[in-house]
């Protein structure tokens, strides 16, 4: 039975995805304005979108121990158990 599996798998044709092929433009309003890939570092060193990630959770749980916003959401988790 696993012979037959092997076979079947063995015979199905690859499907690669499909692209756009049409020319990518960016929009107008975006014409003047300095884009920069998600994970680039900049030349200072500094992560880009590093500022959205300040108010994230905490790394670990040290980290949430120290915090009492989380002390707090940790307590409240736990009695509602």
């Amino acid at each position: 039975m696993n012979e037959e599996m092997d076979e079947r798998q063995e015979t199905q044709p690859v499907i690669e995805a499909r692209r756009s092929t049409g020319i990518r433009q960016i929009p107008a309003r975006l014409q003047e304005c300095e884009l920069n890939p998600n994970s680039e570092v900049t030349d200072d060193g500094d992560l880009v979108h590093l500022a959205f990630m300040a108010e994230s959770e905490p790394v670990d749980v040290n980290s949430a121990l120290k915090s009492e916003k989380w002390r707090c959401a940790m307590k409240e988790e736990l009695n509602s158990i």
